[in-house]
């Protein structure tokens, strides 16, 4: 009920790991409420997750990928984010590649 105070959105329990979703301005209240219950950190980082995604069809999908895959070799640019949905349909069409 606390982590629900500090901010908490949703909490995904895989294997041994469990990772807390908090949105960017409860984010370092969650980390303070955190150290304070001396609940280890294994890593915290802030993320950008789509509300909704995009489903495209595999030509296109391939051309997106690409330029993300182009800005992401770019020195100059820190983080790519995106909304491209991965379809079933994409990953079977780049596993064939």
């Amino acid at each position: 009920m606390e982590l629900i105070d500090g901010g908490l959105e949703e909490l995904e329990n895989e294997d041994e790991v469990v990772m807390a979703y908090t949105s960017f301005d409860d984010f370092g209240n969650m980390q303070k409420l955190l150290e304070s219950l001396n609940i280890e950190v294994a890593s915290a980082e802030l993320q950008r997750i789509p509300n909704t995604t995009t489903a495209i069809d595999v030509v296109a999908s391939k051309k997106v990928l690409n330029l993300i895959d182009a800005m992401e070799e770019d020195d100059d640019v820190s983080n790519v984010y995106h909304n491209l949905e991965m379809t079933d349909e994409l990953l079977a069409a780049l596993e064939e590649e």
